[in-house]
């Protein structure tokens, strides 16, 4: 699979027929699956049972997308405000799932800082031998710099954000009035 060139919907098809005991490895996945899930106005790329009887959402992207933090936030509170508007007595135990070739590293490290009231997991996407890739952690050791990377990162690249020594802030080189 080219990770550069492949869409979302080829993505989602390889990792679930090559790697879907990988999307979540503390809570294995059960078949059959839904793709496509419609609540309002989102989108649920993947809904599934879990093996701890719970449901997992998996939102695929290919694209290091700054929306994927607000989906991983968004989609379980659509799906429980969904379940408990259909009758449900007790919503099971939700958990979210990116999985992505690509992703800011803010995206990661946002993920731990707000602690979600549901467990959100990135599993990375990356190149394993010829035209085959594996999932892993963005954390684990190895993970490819140019597959996980900051892209508020301003070392080599232009910023409009800039502070002179009078203490002022420069916005495009421009001084904003000081409060």
């Amino acid at each position: 699979m080219d990770l550069w060139t492949t869409n979302e919907r080829e993505f989602r098809a390889y990792v679930e027929e090559h790697h879907w005991d990988d999307l979540d490895p503390e809570v294995p996945l059960l078949k059959p699956s839904a793709a496509e899930v419609r609540i309002g106005a989102l989108i649920l790329d993947l809904v599934a049972r879990n093996t701890a009887g719970g449901i997992t959402l998996v939102e695929f992207k290919v694209k290091a997308s700054k929306d994927a933090l607000a989906q991983l936030l968004l989609y379980p509170r659509a799906f429980q405000k969904a379940l408990m508007a259909a009758g449900c007595p007790k919503v099971p135990e939700l958990r979210v799932v990116l999985v992505s070739p690509f992703i800011d590293r803010g995206v990661v490290e946002l993920v731990k800082l707000i602690q979600p009231p549901h467990p959100i997991h990135i599993r990375l996407c990356v190149p394993d031998g010829d035209q085959r890739i594996k999932l892993m952690s963005p954390d684990e050791p190895g993970a490819p710099a140019q597959h996980c990377w900051e892209q508020s990162e301003v070392t080599g690249r232009p910023s409009q954000v800039g502070w002179d020594m009078d203490g002022g802030l420069l916005i495009r080189g421009e001084r904003l009035a000081a409060v």
